[in-house]
Formats: structure tokens, C-alpha cells, sequence
């Protein structure tokens, strides 16, 4: 038999008996460790590491079995023939669990065996008691000898494509326990522990094969550290809980109309102590908004409600909201009882997350990221109470139109049906449909149920496989740290299991795990992407307190820096009209800089070949190459691919997950039809780790030493001082490089961002497309430039939608197009010495020319090329430009 054959029909031995050993009786169990022994009989708890160390042991070992029957069901046999390192790792793993699995099933079960002609493929010959396990399961006692001669290849294939029914429904329960029977685990602290490192690095092989290494490991729970508010936050969450579900038995009970009222749960956070919903009216033609907070007083009995449907009359014309006052004890209207609906509670263009999902970019990313994190706070605090555990689907969850003018109000919905259920906890399958749909906002995309998303044993529609599933086959398309969060609730049980505490009770494990794997890390990658967020969720645990307890994770690891946050809402109408207006006013300009360039190119083509052409390079996410613009630019040698470039690993420059580099590219593109552009990667998100830091200062010396760029365009910046960074930046200057970069979208309360606040680097403002600043601007500087452009509702594309885009990002290549289209002008048209036309290529001429472009706006300096020549194209009136420029380089 070949090795491949071997191999696979190896893999469908235990394929067939993984599940059985989960199910043995003679699995350790936590609470009988302090009866295993070591060799000699004693127990030694110095010789292995103690009785909580052989605690954890056996709980991984216990959790590692279930979880690696989950992940071999998602690889597939055929991956085996792949020539890879990985697949390679993983088929010696299933040689050592497989001999470690027989050495655990009891010698007596060959003896039934032995009467019987053996059918089994020669590479089972070192696993005799696993092939007689399997005989057993399978009930093959009476098969006939004539299959004696049946063919090893053609076994291991028929075995592995026997999937059509669920393992639970191939063997009956008798023959599942009586095959169990058989499995004998050591009842020894040293052999316990040996048995558990078998498993768990077949585990760790799995992950190998199925998620990237950096997702593979999931945080261990024992090094997770709480601290005394995170305690006090748990236990608050544990106490609203409670009463939450207090009010919803009250609510169901007191139904008199016969007909169970429906509820949209407002999932804005739960701050003090509310839950805010629409409550649908007892003849089901309107809703109620209504406000319950709940109180530590007794109900008082004047103001007791008769039940839910005195609330759910009619409402008039004019909306209201009711206030209801709650406790374990009964719920009563509030003394301010009904008042106006200055929130907003009541919207009607609510949409249901399936059907954002289904429609691309209907959605604003800083929307989503804002949903994932307050719904992982809902599960949080009503982690055990029927108005949130079976209400995860997408289907359930309405999202209200995105409204940046009250986005502190902007939360989603969880449409409850109010009716008697039982209510046991939060399920790990709800923790596992949480985590899909972590993956789902994040990736703008539904993640639908297919034939395959079944548990393998009991046959039923599992959450967890189709977590698993989503969890590999979005590897490209979702964020490590995404991923990571998706994992933990994926791995939720073992994650419980193997958390020990000494102020965690029992009861409190599942949110300790929520709020620490689940909920901190996504109120951090939020804030990190959109800063704005943190006043949205800020005092939802109580009065001060804020998700910003340290993680155990090293400096190294989890330093991050925001590189760009660009607004993701859509601009107003009559913004995107102002900034299409400005582009298409500056078209006969950029013809005109594209005319002086081909006339010369038909004139001298001789000279062309080794023609000088202005070279920019941008330093930002990429490209999108299937981008149509891109995608030609590449095509005609716009874009230079022999020298573009990856600085953040293996990955190509000409992949953009995020988008903002593409845009970036599009408008150099536009505003310099004549530049060469130079792709420099330097990030893969508007977020970059600290260690990827001093690949920007490499991509700075790239664009000085291999591409000899004249512009340097870098629509980003950062706070904190980066001596490596500010040493690429100073050599840059010192080489005659002009560098433009972006101001910062942090408005008043930021100032300018390095590198944009060097004194040799060109800083970028945005402003709308009438010259109006935009709100993003730090405070203007009282002396020196304060240089702006078109950077409000910007237009471009992204996957063939129209994504106009605001931000200080946007207006800096616009600044480049302009700065480029000069240097090619006055090279054409000024008749300047080379080294004048140096000193115009450098931050010097550019910031006197983009002074004679500019006027006095709201503080900032408007930059305009039709300060320079109203009427480009005309001969005589671009004397107007030639002669300001001739003028300005004599002076300098």
C-alpha cells in the first residue's frame, strides 16, 4: 500500500473511532484527581506539579478530546495528498495518536476477533485493538469472509465517503457503549499527563491545517488576569441579569390579551440600569416605546402596572415614551411616567442585519464594528435571561439607518417574541452563533448554513461546525484579531473548563470568559479602529468604569497604533456634489499637464526613452488589483510593478483588504495623469502593530534609494515619537525628497500627527468641495501654513461601488496630484536652470507655490490650481502661471 493510501486510510480509522473516547468511562474526571497515584502507588504532589497542576491536566485532556473529533470532521481526507510542511506535521501527529489511542483500548477486545477473517487494509497491522473497536462499532462480526480480498484503496475511499448520515446515526447507542466499554484511560497522575500531551499536540496539528498559526492558539485561561473591578463588573452583570429575567417572567405572565407582545430590545449597552425596547401593541398595528429601569426600592402599590398590556394600548398620534420602574419584585410606572420621544426610539427604517448583509456596503464599518461590540456587551450583561441567549441570528437583529449626528443613540435591536421558555444559561452553541457573527459583520457577508454544518455525532444543525467552517474558509478575508475572538467562542466550553480562580465562582465562569476573551478584545479593536466609539460605550459597567483592564498578553503583541481613521458615514448629498464639482472643474488642468506631456513625448522620441517622468510614491495598504483603474493604470506602466513593494511580510503590494490605499492610488491616478506612482505596503489595516513600525522607515528609504522618488505621499499618521521613522523622514528631506502627509482626523481635541508635524514635511488639511474646512481638522496653527484641499466626500471605488471618503487621507493626494502636475508644468512651460527646478521639487518651492495657490478660509489655506491660471489651456492666460513661478524660484 502507498504511503498516501496509508495515510488516509488511517485517517478514516479514527475518523470512525474519535468519538468513542470523549464517551469512555474511565475518562479522569477533576473530581476524583486526588485519588491517581504516580508508578509507585503514592501520591507525589511534588512530582507532578501538584494537585491543581494534575486538576488542569486533566481538564485539557478532557476538553482537547472533544474539541479534535470538531476539527478532524472539518479535514477532509483528501488534503492528505497535499505536498505541504503542514500536512506533513499533521500525518505524523496521526501516527502518534493513533498508536497512543490503541495503547488505551484493552488487549482483551482482539480475543473476539480472532474467529474472524480479517478484512482490514495492511497498514492497520500495528493497531490490532483499534481495528477490533471498529469491528465492534460497526457490528461486523457476520460480515463474509469472501470480502476477505476486498481492496486496501478502495476501502480507505469507500470508509472516509461514508458521511451521508451523522456519526450518531451510523451506530446504534448499544453498540457506542459497548465499543466504549473497551477504552481503559490511565488512572495514573504521570501516565494522565503523558496521554494528554499526545492529544493535545494532535489538537495543535489540527489547528495547523485548519487556521493560520497566528490564530491557532487561543489564550490560556490561567494567566488571564482580573482585576478587582473586572470582579465588580462580572458580579453587576450576573445581579441586572437576574432581575432582567425577573421582568421578562413578569411580562410574559401578565399577558390579559391573549396574544404573546413581541419586543425590540435596544442593545445600546444597558447604562444606568435600563432597558430600553419597543413593545408591540395588543392589536398588533403600532409599538410602544418604553424605557425600564430598575430600582432597588419596593414596587410602590398605587403605581403598580396591571401588566404588560396597560403598557401595549394603543399609542396616539404624537409619539411617547413610557417609563417603568422594575425590580425582582414587580414593576410599576415611573412618577415621570410618559413623555415625548426626544431620542428617537421609535425609528421605522429599521433593516434586519441578514439584509445589510446581503447588500454590500450598506453598512459603514464603523457601524459594524460598533454592532459586534455592543452585542457582545448584551450577551454580557443578560448572559442567562431569555431576552438575548436564542436570539443571535441575523434575522433577529435590526439595525436603524447609521445617523453620525446622533451616533451615541445608534445601537442595534433584538427582536424577542415574549413567551414562557426555559432559560438554562447561555449555551456554548450560542456563544458559537455569537462568534459567526463576529465574522460576518467584519466581513460585510452572510455566512449561510450548508448540508455540511451538522455536529458529526448528533446529526443536528451545529453553530460549531459552521463557526469552524466560516473560521478556515474566511481566512483571507478576516483580521487575525477577528479571528481570534471568533476562536475563543468557538473554544468557549474549554476556555470554562479550564479557567481557575480564586474569586471566580462557578457561576460566574461563562461571563468572566465573555468579558475577557470576547467582549475586551472587541471594545479594543473598535476603539482602535474608530476612537470615536469610546465615548459610545463609555460608563456602561457602572459610574468610571471603562473596558481598560491590562490583557496578559506581552507589550510586543499587543502595542498598537492607528495609522488613518477616515470617516466611514456617508456623506451628506450636497457634500458629494461640491466634491464632484471640484474634480471636474480641475479637468481641463490635468488635460492640459496631460497634453504638455504626450506633445513633448511625439516631439522628442528620441529623448523619451530615457525621459525623466515626475515619480510618487505612496506608502499605504496597497492595491486592489481586480480595481478597474488600477488595473489599467498597471496595464499602461502608470503604476510601476517592477519596483512596488511589500514592507508588512510575504504579502503582495497588490493586495488591499481595507481599501484606503486603493483610493489613495485612484486619486494620484486622477490628479496626476502624468507621474509614475510607486506602491509602497507598509500596513493591512487602518491599525498597525508596533513591530511592524520600523517597516515604515524601511519604505521611506525604498522610496529615496530604489525609487529616487521626487513626491513621497503618505495619507497617515501617528502620534508618539519613532526614532527610526524620524530618521527616514530626516534623510528624505536631506536627499531633496518632498514629503506630504496628512494632518490627523482627530479635530480639536488632536493635533497634527507625525510625520505630517515635521517643519520639512508639507501638511495636509481637508476641506469640502467649496474650500469649507472639514470637521476632522486639527486647530489651525495661528503662524505658519495651515495648507488645505479637497478631502470631504471624496469620490471613489471600491469592488464597483461608489465610496465617497472623507478625511485628511484623501485630501493629501490631491495635494500630490497638484504638486506633481507643477513640477511637469514648470518643466514644460517655465524654462528653469535644472537646479531651480530642484529647488521647486523640494518642500521649500512647493510650500511658496502652494502659497500663491492658496487663500485664507476658516483658518486654513485653500489650495486651488486656478489661483495660478484662471483658464488652463489657454496659452496667454497660462503666462499668468508661468511668470508667478519664474518669479518665485528667482526669489528663493
Amino acid at each position: 500500500m502507498s504511503d498516501l493510501t496509508a495515510a488516509r486510510a488511517r485517517w478514516c480509522l479514527l475518523r470512525t473511532l474519535h468519538p468513542l473516547f470523549p464517551r469512555a468511562e474511565s475518562l479522569p474526571k477533576v473530581e476524583d484527581a486526588d485519588q491517581y497515584r504516580d508508578d509507585t502507588g503514592a501520591f507525589d504532589d511534588h512530582a507532578i506539579g501538584g494537585l491543581d497542576h494534575l486538576k488542569n491536566e486533566i481538564t485539557t485532556l478532557r476538553n482537547d478530546l472533544k474539541l479534535n473529533v470538531m476539527k478532524q470532521q472539518q479535514v477532509e481526507a483528501g488534503q492528505l495528498i497535499e505536498d505541504d510542511a503542514v500536512v506533513e506535521g499533521l500525518k505524523d501527529e496521526l501516527e502518534s495518536v493513533l498508536v497512543q489511542l490503541e495503547d488505551l483500548v484493552d488487549p482483551t477486545v482482539v480475543d473476539l476477533e480472532e474467529s474472524q477473517p480479517s478484512l482490514e487494509p495492511g497498514s492497520f497491522n500495528c493497531f490490532p485493538r483499534l481495528v477490533a473497536l471498529r469491528a465492534i462499532l460497526k457490528g461486523r462480526h457476520e460480515e463474509a469472509a469472501s470480502l476477505k480480498d476486498e481492496k486496501e484503496s478502495a476501502y480507505a475511499d469507500e470508509t472516509c465517503a461514508d458521511t451521508a448520515l451523522s456519526w450518531g446515526r451510523r451506530y446504534s447507542s448499544q453498540l457506542v457503549a459497548h465499543a466504549a466499554s473497551f477504552i481503559r484511560f490511565p488512572q495514573n497522575a504521570t501516565r494522565i499527563e503523558s496521554c494528554r500531551r499526545f492529544i493535545s499536540r494532535f489538537g495543535t496539528a489540527l489547528d495547523r491545517t485548519l487556521y493560520n498559526s497566528s490564530v491557532s492558539c487561543t489564550m490560556e485561561t490561567q494567566t488571564l488576569v482580573y482585576t478587582p473591578q473586572d470582579l465588580e463588573a462580572i458580579q453587576r452583570a450576573q445581579d441586572f441579569a437576574s432581575t432582567c429575567t425577573s421582568l421578562f417572567s413578569q411580562m410574559v405572565d401578565s399577558v390579559q390579551c391573549g396574544t404573546p407582545h413581541q419586543a425590540k430590545l435596544h442593545l445600546s449597552g444597558f447604562k444606568e440600569d435600563q432597558l430600553q425596547m419597543h413593545i408591540r401593541t395588543c392589536n398588533e398595528t403600532d409599538w410602544i416605546s418604553t424605557v425600564f429601569t430598575r430600582s432597588p426600592e419596593p414596587p410602590s402599590p398605587d403605581l403598580c402596572l396591571d401588566g404588560i398590556c396597560s403598557i401595549a394600548s394603543s399609542p396616539t398620534t404624537e409619539p411617547k415614551v413610557t417609563h417603568v420602574s422594575f425590580n425582582s419584585e414587580g414593576m410599576w410606572a415611573s412618577s415621570g411616567a410618559a413623555g415625548h420621544d426626544p431620542r428617537g426610539l421609535l425609528d421605522s427604517r429599521e433593516l434586519s442585519l441578514d439584509h445589510y448583509l446581503n447588500i454590500r456596503n450598506s453598512l459603514a464599518l464603523k457601524y459594524r464594528k460598533l454592532a459586534g461590540v455592543l452585542l457582545a456587551v448584551s450577551m454580557f450583561q443578560l448572559n442567562d435571561s431569555p431576552w438575548i441567549q436564542h436570539h443571535l441570528g441575523t434575522e433577529c437583529i435590526f439595525m436603524p439607518a447609521p445617523d453620525n449626528k446622533r451616533s451615541q443613540q445608534w445601537c442595534p435591536r433584538a427582536l424577542c417574541t415574549l413567551v414562557r421558555g426555559s432559560c438554562p444559561g447561555l449555551k456554548s452553541d450560542s456563544i458559537a452563533a455569537f462568534g459567526v457573527l463576529v465574522l460576518e459583520l467584519e466581513a460585510e457577508r452572510k455566512a449561510s448554513w450548508t448540508e455540511d454544518d451538522e455536529d458529526w455525532i448528533t446529526g443536528e444543525k451545529s453553530n460549531h461546525v459552521r463557526l469552524a467552517r466560516v473560521l478556515m474558509t474566511w481566512e483571507d478575508c478576516i483580521m487575525d484579531d477577528y479571528r481570534r475572538v471568533a476562536k475563543a467562542c468557538l473554544e468557549f466550553d474549554s476556555l470554562i473548563e479550564g479557567l481557575d480562580h480564586p474569586d471566580i465562582i462557578p457561576e460566574r465562569k461563562e461571563l468572566a470568559i465573555i468579558y475577557k476573551c470576547i467582549l475586551e478584545p472587541l471594545f479594543r479593536l473598535g476603539v482602535n479602529s474608530f476612537g470615536n466609539l469610546a465615548d459610545t460605550v463609555k460608563g456602561l459597567f457602572g459610574p468610571g468604569r471603562s473596558l481598560t483592564a491590562p490583557m496578559d498578553i506581552s507589550q510586543s503583541v499587543t502595542a498598537k497604533r492607528v495609522l488613518f481613521d477616515d470617516d466611514d458615514s456617508v456623506p451628506e448629498p450636497d457634500a458629494q456634489k461640491n466634491a464632484r464639482v471640484f474634480l471636474n472643474d480641475l479637468k481641463r488642468f490635468f488635460d492640459r499637464i496631460r497634453n504638455l506631456h504626450e506633445e513633448w513625448k511625439y516631439s522628442n522620441p528620441l529623448e523619451y526613452i530615457t525621459h525623466e517622468r515626475i515619480r510618487i510614491v505612496v506608502l499605504d495598504s496597497g492595491v486592489d488589483e481586480t480595481d478597474s483603474l488600477i488595473r489599467s493604470a498597471i496595464k499602461f506602466g502608470r503604476i510601476n510593478t517592477q519596483k512596488s513593494k511589500s514592507f508588512v511580510g510575504p504579502d503582495e503590494w497588490r493586495e488591499d483588504s481595507c481599501g484606503h490605499g486603493t483610493h489613495v492610488a485612484q486619486l494620484l491616478l486622477e490628479t496626476a495623469p502624468a507621474a509614475e506612482i510607486y506602491v509602497g505596503k507598509i500596513c493591512t489595516g487602518k491599525v498597525i502593530n508596533d513591530e511592524f513600525m520600523p517597516g515604515i522607515a524601511k519604505a521611506i528609504d525604498w522610496a529615496v534609494k530604489e525609487c529616487d522618488a521626487h513626491i513621497i505621499s503618505m495619507s497617515f499618521g501617528f502620534e508618539d515619537d519613532h526614532d527610526p521613522i524620524d530618521a527616514a523622514v530626516d534623510k528624505a528631506i536631506q536627499a531633496g525628497k518632498l514629503i506630504i502627509a496628512a494632518a490627523s482626523n482627530g479635530g480639536g481635541l488632536s493635533r497634527r500627527t507625525r510625520p505630517a508635524r515635521s517643519e520639512d514635511v508639507i501638511c495636509i488639511h481637508a476641506t469640502d468641495g467649496k474650500g469649507n474646512k472639514g470637521g476632522m481638522n486639527p486647530s489651525p496653527l495661528p503662524k505658519g501654513d495651515n495648507f488645505a484641499t479637497l478631502g470631504v466626500a471624496v469620490p471613489c471605488r471600491w469592488k464597483g461601488n461608489d465610496v465617497p471618503k472623507s478625511g485628511t487621507s484623501f485630501a493629501v493626494p490631491i495635494a500630490a496630484g497638484f504638486a506633481a502636475c507643477i513640477m511637469e508644468f514648470a518643466k514644460y512651460r517655465c524654462n528653469l536652470t535644472d537646479r531651480k527646478l530642484k529647488k521647486l521639487q523640494r518642500k521649500q518651492g512647493m510650500q511658496l507655490i502652494f502659497r500663491e495657490m492658496a487663500e485664507l478660509r476658516d483658518g486654513y489655506d485653500f489650495v486651488h490650481p486656478v489661483r495660478l491660471c484662471r483658464d488652463w489651456g489657454d496659452p496667454r492666460t497660462e503666462q499668468q502661471a508661468v511668470k508667478a513661478i519664474q518669479q518665485i524660484m528667482e526669489e528663493l
